[in-house]
């Protein structure tokens, strides 16, 4: 990334060459550095004329290598200034430099305008996989209990998607995925172990990556892609459906990540899509209305797929059970979208409770295949 080049589609004199100063030596910087980092991978000081702050105490000093000055010794002529020194509501330095000649938006930035900068071209790379599996089939792998070993073998020649703990049943086949999704509790605990078992494309929420930063400053995920997710659980009950996302920049929650995989293999142009391992079965289940299933079952193909710690996550974060009513009505959005749209997707899962989906034997796609 050229930060000076994306900087400029929102800010004529950057184009143009202007020098580019940071106001505020503290935490917001840091915050804006370590987002460039993960995302980007450039270090955005590198752009930096200097550094300006008020505490006449850092004047004269270096902060990551470059000078910190007084703001008397701006002008607006040919500078562009990134605020990273308040909170959102404090304007105070706002009207400072606006009182030097400096306009809003034009050569003043707020940190939060910088951080949308680093979202556009996050988007403008995704939108380059638009459509390029075309007309393709693909198969999406759940992590239900009827996923089996042998099965995932038939599927090393089949562009495949797969989900957060996957990698787990490596050990068992040959097969690895083509895309990899993964959710917030997955990758805040395990990306040490992601990014050491998969090794193709990774999505995952723009948002999701942002939390995990800010409790680990070392968070980095290789080959990443990400998208911004809407959560749907600010809804009311009754209006928790979730909508089919077309594009990156707006992609829904459904309380699974299989439906992020749904956005994302339409996305790319998929347009037969079979499903393997979705038995949409869980040991707790809660409805829109507050009802509780519980039975003793596993979730997942392997009895050890969750450690303790994720559960606390679970427990703190008050997702201690699956909500069967949003997960059915994102299939149902997934189908309705799908049928609309000339696209085919049939459950090939081995039993399971996923009835939204047309039935096939698994078995039977690939005979029918070998036979023609």
């Amino acid at each position: 990334m050229n930060f000076r080049h994306e900087l400029g589609k929102i800010s004529p004199k950057t184009k143009n060459g202007a020098d580019i100063y940071f106001f505020g030596c503290g935490k917001h910087f840091e915050d804006l550095r370590k987002w460039y980092r993960c995302f980007a991978d450039i270090c955005i000081e590198d752009y930096a004329t200097a550094f300006i702050d008020n505490d006449v105490n850092k004047w004269g000093k270096e902060f990551y290598g470059k000078p910190v000055l007084s703001p008397d010794t701006i002008t607006a002529e040919n500078s562009v200034v990134v605020i990273t020194a308040a909170d959102y509501k404090d304007f105070s330095i706002d009207r400072q430099m606006m009182d030097k000649g400096f306009y809003w938006r034009s050569d003043l930035h707020s940190a939060y305008q910088i951080l949308w900068v680093l979202q556009a071209w996050i988007f403008d790379n995704f939108m380059k996989l638009k459509d390029k599996h075309k007309n393709e089939r693909c198969f999406i792998v759940g992590n239900g209990t009827s996923l089996k070993s042998e099965d995932l073998d038939m599927l090393v020649n089949e562009k495949t998607f797969a989900m957060n703990k996957v990698y787990k049943v490596f050990d068992k086949t040959l097969w690895r995925p083509s895309f990899y999704v993964v959710d917030g509790l997955a990758l805040n605990e395990h990306w040490h172990d992601i990014n050491k078992n998969i090794d193709c494309g990774i999505f995952t929420g723009f948002e999701y990556c942002l939390d995990a930063i800010n409790k680990d400053p070392e968070f980095r995920l290789k080959n990443a892609n990400y998208y911004s997710l809407f959560n749907i659980y600010t809804r009311p009950a009754e209006h928790r459906k979730p909508i089919f996302g077309e594009y990156p920049d707006m992609f829904f929650a459904g309380g699974t990540s299989a439906f992020c995989c749904f956005q994302l293999a339409v996305f790319l142009g998929f347009n037969e899509i079979y499903l393997l391992g979705m038995d949409n079965e869980y040991s707790i289940m809660i409805s829109n209305s507050g009802e509780i299933d519980f039975s003793e079952r596993n979730d997942h193909f392997a009895i050890e797929y969750h450690d303790k710690s994720i559960f606390k996550d679970y427990n703190r974060q008050g997702f201690a059970a699956i909500n069967k009513d949003i997960i059915n009505c994102a299939y149902q959005s997934a189908k309705e979208y799908a049928d609309s749209h000339d696209i085919k997707i049939y459950n090939a899962t081995r039993g399971g409770k996923l009835e939204i989906f047309e039935r096939v034997n698994f078995d039977e796609i690939f005979s029918n295949q070998s036979g023609s």
